[in-house]
Order: C-alpha cells, then sequence, then structure tokens
C-alpha cells in the first residue's frame, strides 16, 4: 500500500474516531461504554498504520521524506488528540454509570459496601483495559525497535561488502601493474638474448672466415 493510500485511511480513521466520541459527549449513546472501547480499538488501528507510516518514509527519497515528516507529525497530532479525547470520554463513562447507579440502578436494599465494591471493580475493569492498551502499544514500540535495529545491520553489512569491494579493486589493480612489469620485462630479456644470438653468429663467421684465409 502506498503512503497516500495509508495517509487517507489514517485520515477517514481519525473522522469515525471524531465523529463517535460527537455522539457520546452528546449523551446521544446508548451504550456510551461499549462505544468508548470501540473508539479505542480504532485507536489502536491508528496507532499502527501510524508506525508504518513511519516506517515506509525511512525508504524515501531526501526531498520526498521532508514532505512526509511534515505529513506525520500531523498525523501524529490528530493521534494525541483522539487518545486523550478517548481517554476522557472513559473516565466519563465509568463515572455516568456509577452515578446511574447512585441514582436508581441500585435496589433499595443494596448496603453502601456493595455500592463502594461496584465502584472498585469498574475501576478495576477501567485499569485493565489501560493495561491492555499499554501492552499493545509496548508491542508496537518493540517491533519498530527491532525493525530499525535490522535496517542498521544491513547497512552495516553493506558497508562491509562495499569496503571488500574496494580491497579486490586495489589487488586487482596491483596484479595488472605487476602484469605490465613482467611483460615488460620479457619483452627487454627477449631483445638480450636476440643481441647475445647475433653476438655469437658474427663471432663464428669472423673465425670461419680467418680459416679461410
Amino acid at each position: 500500500m502506498s503512503l497516500e493510500s495509508r495517509e487517507a485511511e489514517l485520515l477517514r480513521l481519525h473522522s469515525s474516531i471524531k465523529d463517535g466520541l460527537a455522539q457520546v459527549d452528546s449523551g446521544k449513546s446508548k451504550t456510551p461504554k461499549e462505544d468508548v472501547a470501540a473508539l479505542a480499538a480504532k485507536l489502536k488501528t491508528f496507532y499502527a498504520g501510524l508506525e508504518r507510516v513511519k516506517f515506509d518514509i525511512g525508504d524515501l527519497e531526501e526531498d520526498q521524506r521532508r514532505v512526509w515528516k511534515r505529513k506525520f507529525k500531523d498525523l501524529k497530532g490528530m493521534y494525541a488528540e483522539s487518545l486523550n479525547a478517548v481517554k476522557a470520554a472513559s473516565a466519563q463513562a465509568n463515572r455516568d454509570e456509577l452515578l446511574e447507579t447512585a441514582d436508581g440502578g441500585v435496589e433499595e436494599e443494596e448496603t453502601e459496601e456493595r455500592f463502594i465494591k461496584r465502584g472498585e471493580e469498574l475501576l478495576d475493569s477501567n485499569k485493565s483495559a489501560l493495561k491492555q492498551t499499554l501492552a499493545t502499544v509496548n508491542e508496537a514500540k518493540n517491533v519498530g525497535g527491532a525493525t530499525a535495529k535490522m535496517l542498521e545491520e544491513q547497512n552495516a553489512q553493506m558497508g562491509r561488502i562495499a569496503d571488500d569491494l574496494d580491497v579486490m579493486e586495489g589487488q586487482l589493480k596491483v596484479s595488472q601493474r605487476i602484469m605490465r612489469q613482467m611483460a615488460r620485462r620479457m619483452m627487454t630479456d627477449k631483445y638480450i638474448w636476440i643481441f647475445i644470438g647475433l653476438g655469437v653468429m658474427a663471432i663464428i663467421a669472423v673465425i670461419v672466415v680467418s680459416q679461410v684465409v
């Protein structure tokens, strides 16, 4: 999926979260707690998409990277805004449920101790949901860290390969230089043997001529 498609998907998701929050805040939601939980799930999807955009930006050219870094900053701001709003909506939904129970949702025979226990259960439920969200965020961070480490190792490996190629190129140049020197030396030795041969032939010729005379 292209970065443009991911951006469009995140913008649609952000708009959906805003609409859901507006419905919860206006009191039109019949099940505010469940609706807030659904918004939290959408928020997790938004965060995962945001991490994917961040990863893909690293593969861009420098000019495009600067443009998408600005866009990523805007998307990150949308996520932070939505996260705070969902937290506030979750707290409000829990308070409303407590008040609703206190006003008439509890039977007359329910004691104050049972009411406090009900509040503690709601708080524990909220803490559990928050822990699950934090675990998901930490898992996404760990995946991002592992990916960054892998890319760093690949870059180091590419650097070592480049160094090895430079060494091989240097060795090849040295070999070529040695071969040229050997070729020149062989040519020089060839001429020397030719001159020696001519000298020997000249001596033989002088000896033959002197004997004939």
